[in-house]
């Protein structure tokens, strides 16, 4: 998932991963709603969470917080 957007999902896993063309920065990764600790991913690696409970749940990137974040919805 990319780090501006928004998604509807079942129950289950999602990902974000670094694919920045030129490292240029790592990204922390937040839950608003203190789902994980905050995740630094760097280039080419991911984060996995497991999205268990259906809700909307929002996140942004720590460094670029007015312009990178998202909501998850997670349906019943």
């Amino acid at each position: 998932m990319r780090l501006n957007e928004s998604a509807s999902v079942a129950t289950g896993k999602l990902e974000w991963e670094n694919l920045q063309e030129t490292p240029v920065y790592d990204f922390v990764l937040v839950s608003e709603d203190g789902l994980w600790e905050n995740q630094t991913i760097i280039l080419g690696k991911k984060f996995r969470y497991a999205f268990n409970t259906s809700g909307n749940y929002t996140y942004y990137c720590q460094r670029f917080r007015g312009t990178m974040s998202g909501t998850v919805t997670v349906l019943p």
